[in-house]
């Protein structure tokens, strides 16, 4: 069974080095080694994007990435985005209530149906 592999990455800007098998994906180091919960584990297979950061540029489902293979790599995470722990206004999801409303309107005139 081989060892812990170490690895060095550029993360939200500091330089961090970290131990990780060999098979662990990016996102489990991310979340359980490095307390980076931005990203999400969801689906587990790079279908829902609540995984996404950036990998030297590119954005990536962080559950598809093994961890070890990141060495050297630049990353940026939703925390690397925010402002402390204030995102800025791009970057934040529309308030609630525009999403409803948009529920609303589509389903107006829509037939009911009788139970």
């Amino acid at each position: 069974m081989p060892g812990r592999t170490q690895v060095g990455a550029r993360i939200n800007g500091e330089q961090i080095d970290f131990l990780c098998d060999p098979w662990q994906s990016l996102l489990e180091v991310l979340r359980d080694e490095l307390s980076l919960t931005g990203a999400k584990e969801g689906c587990n297979n790079g279908n829902c994007g609540a995984c996404n950061i950036v990998l030297n540029g590119a954005l990536v489902n962080s559950c598809c990435v093994l961890a070890a293979e990141v060495d050297g790599g630049e990353i940026v995470t939703i925390e690397g985005v925010a402002d402390g722990d204030r995102l800025d206004p791009r970057d934040r999801p529309p308030p609630v209530r525009h999403l409803h409303a948009g529920l609303h309107r589509r389903r107006e005139g829509a037939p009911r149906s009788r139970a």
